[in-house]
């Protein structure tokens, strides 16, 4: 069963976007919309050139180079990159974002309608708003395809890869909770395909990386007190997002509250090796350690957790509703196992104050709350309370929870398998739609 499971996670990777009117279309997984061609610039340039600055490789890319992708060879792709002009913050949308014009070649080349400004930038590399995490950690794996074709499949299943080494430190961090071998697959199989992780086990974004780092970090903590290892796995999370450091918070005050002085200094050793690693590249892309690639952007936090919980196409709650019985269920497992539950419970809850109150949370282009993807495990992580034993709960209870559960499933069962029709939608929502069409 729990090879099963497995096989479920990463099967979307068999379907693509359907071309020539086709209804499926079974081929090397591909990336297709939002920031994976641009995650996937990042990692030509770091393997082809060895660098960061993706000029070169956008102009590629406009020239009919596959490096965004097959699907992005030689269309005029917008850049996420940016730059610092005086101490002051541009973005390639600001300056560029709809001002194409051919150059002698017959190319279509972006151009900025200040004049003078443009001359500043030309002479400027271009680096990219997305931390250089994803592209840093794939790099040694990818390296052996640089300038191949199949590079961009290759990074494809790598995604798919790590969300399944993701599920396995689940299975680890759940030896500090039960022993049942049938409770745990199934609790996997609960989260990881009732929720949008099996969408980013298909995707080629950061987040996927970043479940992996933060299940493997508590797994070690919990299971195995380990605290080098997790300060270590949280300090390169700081290179996909500098949030991710809040992770290490729970798990210094454990220690702290225990006097456990040494672990205190080798879990932060970790975490300040992922610091002093980001104010580096900050320093040396832009200057200054206090200039990062993307601005934090303060934003309202009350309103940001409700849109993250219940917003329509981004909504925790609108696409894996097991958070119901999840939330309902957290009480008791504190209750029963203590320590153990609190720390995953307070490094989520951190985690998600911290995305709410960035005034981006939504995420730009992307399925569901993707900033909340990797402490998604920790926010369901109750529910196998549930799965091992159902029955107890009474028959009402025992079916609203699968019924939860199964919606869950179905929902980003469709996400998944169809990845390229729902950016920026909910597959319950559509498919209630088709059903409305359908009936009148």
């Amino acid at each position: 069963m729990q090879c099963a499971v497995a096989f479920l996670l990463l099967l979307p990777l068999m379907f693509s976007k359907p071309e020539n009117g086709k209804r499926i279309n079974i081929a090397l997984p591909s990336v297709y919309n939002g920031d994976e061609p641009h995650y996937l610039i990042m990692m030509n340039s770091l393997v082809c050139d060895g660098d960061l600055d993706l000029k070169n490789n956008y102009l590629a890319v406009h020239e009919g180079a596959a490096q965004a992708g097959k699907r992005f060879a030689g269309t005029p792709i917008g850049h996420h990159t940016y730059w610092y002009v005086n101490g002051k913050y541009y973005t390639w949308w600001d300056e560029f974002g709809v001002l194409w014009r051919p150059d002698k070649s017959g190319h279509l080349l972006p151009q900025a309608a200040d004049t003078a400004l443009c001359a500043q930038l030309v002479e400027l590399p271009e680096y990219s708003v997305h931390p250089p995490g994803l592209a840093l950690v794939m790099a040694p794996a990818l390296y052996p395809f640089r300038n191949s074709k199949p590079f961009e499949s290759v990074a494809m299943i790598y995604a798919g890869l790590i969300m399944l080494a993701a599920m396995f430190f689940f299975r680890v961090m759940l030896r500090a909770y039960t022993n049942d071998a049938r409770t745990k697959t199934l609790l996997c199989a609960a989260i990881f395909l009732g929720s949008p992780l099996w969408y980013y086990a298909r995707a080629l974004f950061s987040e996927g990386t970043m479940t992996l780092l933060a299940v493997a970090a508590y797994a070690l903590y919990i299971s195995k007190m380990k605290t080098i290892l997790p300060g270590i796995l949280i300090g390169i999370g700081m290179l996909f997002k500098p949030v991710f450091m809040v992770l290490a918070i729970p798990l210094a005050f454990d220690l702290a509250r225990n006097k456990k002085w040494g672990g205190v200094c080798r879990l932060c050793a970790g975490v300040l090796l992922g610091t002093g690693a980001f104010l580096l590249l900050n320093y040396r892309m832009n200057g200054s350690i206090f200039k990062a690639m993307q601005p934090f952007i303060l934003g309202n936090t009350v309103y940001g957790v409700w849109g993250l919980l219940t917003d329509g196409k981004r909504g925790l709650l609108m696409l894996c509703p097991s958070l119901i019985a999840a939330l309902a269920l957290w009480p008791e497992c504190i209750r029963k196992f203590g320590r153990a539950a609190w720390l995953p419970a307070s490094g989520a809850l951190l985690y998600v104050i911290v995305v709410a109150t960035y005034g981006a949370w939504r995420g730009g282009d992307s399925y569901g709350p993707r900033y909340l993807v990797p402490v998604v495990p920790f926010i369901l992580l109750p529910l196998f309370l549930f799965v091992g034993r159902p029955i107890r709960l009474g028959a009402l209870k025992m079916g609203l929870g699968v019924f939860l559960i199964i919606t869950s499933v179905f929902i980003n069962a469709n996400a998944a398998i169809a990845s390229w029709k729902f950016i920026d939608r909910n597959p319950l929502v559509e498919a209630c739609i088709k059903v409305g069409k359908m009936l009148y």
